[in-house]
């Protein structure tokens, strides 16, 4: 049996005599959890993400991750259905981590799913009702005809082709990057033998150095011990001399001298072989006698060197990270979600007014939507941020040091985003003031949020990309933009809005261009931007006065709200996926409210 423990972030596991047997820490809270057969795993539903248990090894050997706060799962073959947070029902790939609507009703938290056949079962905490769907009555569903009429020009389909290059060019990357390994193998083996060589080199010179001052040491010391002995044998040899004549003396003089000569004589005799006497026994009580001999002692670390010294060195392998850069367009990438009905929700898309908020001022350049319901302006030259509620009343404001241009809700931390002069402002919403400021080295106009990272317009320096946790800036885009654009995100791409060439572009996160839309007779100055979750682009036209949208593929467009709606030298715009509301803002006094229909 499995459980999962939602506070303490846990999955554990208990024999059938219910014996807890093994516990995985998980890296969120986890909520619903079911049991794969065909690989023995454990599939976990957490926060914007499915976590992958393999109970062999009792660890984590896979992350989904998904766009919403993931509740009950169910699967169905390979695929894992989901009741996604204010999303509504899913399936999810596991191979492939591909991602379809299947139920589009927005759905409440803590919703359990279960399927059988083609029928989903869903609970529903507020309604306190269990519904039943089934693909062939159930008009939430969409019609798979309907979902592949224009896959070939979907971002989808897009986003695989692009991928599909991706991992070619990174296998051609790696396997050029294992050639180059094999050489500096290579290289290294005959540097390394070289070293070897060296070191042989030097200890066999440092060896015959020590053995040459040996031996010169061996005969100095021969050639003094010799010196010695060969000094006192010509002293004996002086005196064995003296001593014969006085033997010779003594036997001329006992047969030719008289006894006085004799007796003169003897007394000289004596006192010369007296001073030889002593002479000899100062030599056998001095040094001069003793025996001498060569000794030779081994230094103990030579002595040694055969037992201590087994190896002159060590060869391994020194593991070091990869230096290779992969491309990496999908990185903690949403998965690819198949657009549903693409031809025929361009075509259809209609907007209906729900109201219009008095802003209260002039040269309003920035606004968002925020979750609650709540619409936050940016007012250029009083340097302010003013939040109004849902009913269009404003609540309070918060006063900048410097002007301001566009604004964003960070959902993470509930904080406001702000671009301004050489900054961007962060916003605290509960404590209603400044909380952090960005520094930059240049002017800030449109800005977008993927992940952790903030991408923003950059006057004359072009599309950069600042990460909110070490404040880290990649360029993006070198090209030099004009001010006064605007920029939008949708999964891992970027759009830009140019005021000076009216165009539209569309770039990658490594900022290669994909397309480009403009059409001066349509759309003028153009500036705020945004996406829907089909991947459909609104751009609005400061001086044509309109809202355009543009098909994912950049082919097709249609203008859907113009001066007759009540734009006036409109200047932003915000999309809320959510609630499929769509705020359009004028430069002054004003902005709309619409629902999509």
């Amino acid at each position: 049996m499995a459980f999962t423990y939602y506070n303490e972030n846990a999955v554990r596991v208990f024999s059938d005599k219910g014996l807890k047997q093994f516990e995985v820490k998980m890296p969120n809270k986890v909520y619903d959890i079911l049991y794969i057969s065909k690989d023995d795993t454990l599939a976990v539903s957490s926060v914007q993400c499915i976590i992958i248990i393999k109970l062999e090894r009792k660890q984590i050997t896979k992350t989904i991750s998904l766009d919403s706060e993931i509740y009950g799962i169910a699967l169905r073959e390979n695929n894992l259905i989901y009741s996604g947070r204010e999303k509504g029902i899913r399936m999810v790939n596991i191979s492939y981590e591909s991602v379809i609507d299947i139920v589009r009703d927005k759905m409440p938290s803590s919703g359990y799913i279960a399927t059988f056949r083609n029928n989903i079962y869903h609970t529903n905490l507020k309604t306190h009702a269990i519904t039943c769907y089934d693909q062939q009555e159930c008009p939430n569903i969409d019609n798979l005809e309907d979902v592949i009429q224009n896959v070939k020009t979907s971002n989808a389909f897009h986003d695989i082709e692009e991928t599909l290059v991706e991992v070619a060019e990174n296998l051609k990357k790696i396997s050029q990057h294992q050639q180059k390994n094999l050489l500096n193998l290579k290289e290294k083996r005959k540097q390394i033998e070289k070293e070897i060589q060296k070191t042989r080199t030097t200890i066999n010179k440092h060896l015959d150095k020590l053995q040459e001052d040996l031996i010169k040491q061996l005969n100095a010391v021969e050639e003094t011990q010799n010196s010695k002995i060969c000094h006192l044998l010509s002293s004996l040899e002086q005196r064995e001399k003296e001593i014969t004549k006085y033997q010779q003396n003594i036997a001329s003089i006992k047969q030719h001298a008289s006894d006085l000569q004799i007796f003169l004589s003897l007394k000289q005799i004596e006192q010369d072989i007296n001073i030889n006497d002593k002479f000899l026994q100062s030599v056998v009580e001095g040094e001069e006698l003793k025996q001498c001999h060569l000794e030779y002692k081994t230094n103990m670390a030579i002595q040694n060197i055969m037992s201590n010294i087994k190896k002159l060195g060590e060869v391994h392998i020194e593991v070091k990270p990869c230096d290779i850069v992969l491309s990496q367009r999908k990185t903690k990438q949403a998965p690819i979600i198949i657009p549903t009905v693409q031809t025929k929700s361009f075509e259809n898309i209609k907007l209906k007014m729900l109201q219009t908020i008095t802003t209260q001022g002039t040269f309003i350049h920035g606004c968002c939507l925020i979750p609650d319901g709540r619409i936050a302006f940016t007012y250029y030259y009083d340097c302010a941020v003013r939040v109004f509620s849902d009913k269009g009343v404003k609540q309070f404001e918060v006063n900048m040091p410097c002007n301001v241009q566009d604004i964003l809700y960070i959902s993470k931390d509930d904080t406001l985003a702000v671009s301004s002069w050489q900054c961007i402002i962060i916003i605290n919403l509960e404590r209603k003031q400044i909380t952090r400021t960005i520094s930059v080295n240049t002017n800030i106009d449109g800005i977008s949020l993927i992940e952790n990272k903030l991408i923003y317009s950059c006057e004359n320096k072009g599309i950069r990309m600042i990460n909110l946790f070490n404040e880290s800036i990649t360029d993006i885009v070198r090209d030099k933009m004009p001010s006064f654009c605007y920029i939008a995100t949708f999964r891992n791409y970027i759009y830009h809005t140019n005021s000076i060439t009216h165009a539209i572009t569309y770039y990658n996160q490594q900022g290669k261009l994909q397309w480009t839309f403009k059409n001066e007779n349509l759309l003028m100055f153009p500036c705020g931007i945004d996406v829907d979750i089909d991947g459909n682009v609104y751009v609005v036209g400061g001086i044509s006065q309109n809202v355009v949208v543009i098909s994912p593929d950049g082919q097709r467009h249609r203008e859907i709200l113009t001066a007759s709606d009540g734009l006036k030298y409109p200047v932003s715009l915000c999309y809320d996926s959510t609630k499929k509301h769509f705020l359009v803002l004028n430069c002054d006094n004003e902005a709309h409210l619409y629902v999509f229909i």
